[in-house]
């Protein structure tokens, strides 16, 4: 691959021509025109473009883009990002990472069977089922912690499943 590079390059400086290429306008089949870059008979006129193959738009940007100050920022502080993948990877597992999100516990689960407002920035949802019932708390929006507890006899599985509280 950089042999055939080095070779266009020198090439390119030995013979200049070879970039600037003369294309020419030959008449193809009846009401159709073919490009060439040889003369295709006696009636080839060489090609020049009358304007560029692409128009660039003017953008104007009207106001100039203000980052809001750090008071604000901090207030309303938003989770952490976690990448389509991240996210693929904790639902298969069925776990959790601090941070989430509310709206990807509403996705995996849907709406929470009993939500507690703890205080105004902090609140619990819970969600109960036959065999597991499943705790979180949130911050601002963003999970802090959860919890998941068996109902019943454990299984095999449910050992290593979630039988921890983080």
């Amino acid at each position: 691959m950089i042999k055939r590079l080095a070779i266009f390059f020198v090439s390119a400086l030995a013979f200049p021509n070879i970039l600037n290429a003369q294309v020419y306008l030959c008449a193809g089949e009846p009401g159709k025109q073919q490009y060439s870059d040889v003369p295709c008979g006696q009636n080839a006129k060489p090609y020049t473009a009358k304007e560029p193959a692409t128009k660039f738009k003017e953008v104007k940007i009207e106001k100039p883009y203000k980052a809001e100050n750090s008071q604000q920022a901090s207030k309303t502080k938003a989770c952490p990002f976690f990448s389509h993948t991240q996210l693929r990877s904790l639902r298969v597992k069925d776990d959790f990472a601090k941070g989430l999100p509310m709206k990807v516990i509403t996705t995996r689960y849907g709406k929470p069977d009993e939500r507690e407002q703890i205080n105004e920035e902090k609140e619990k949802w819970k969600y109960k089922g036959e065999k597991l019932n499943r705790e979180f708390k949130f911050k601002n929006g963003c999970l802090i912690s959860w919890k998941h507890k068996w109902l019943g006899s454990k299984t095999y599985f449910s050992k290593y499943k979630g039988s921890s509280s983080n």
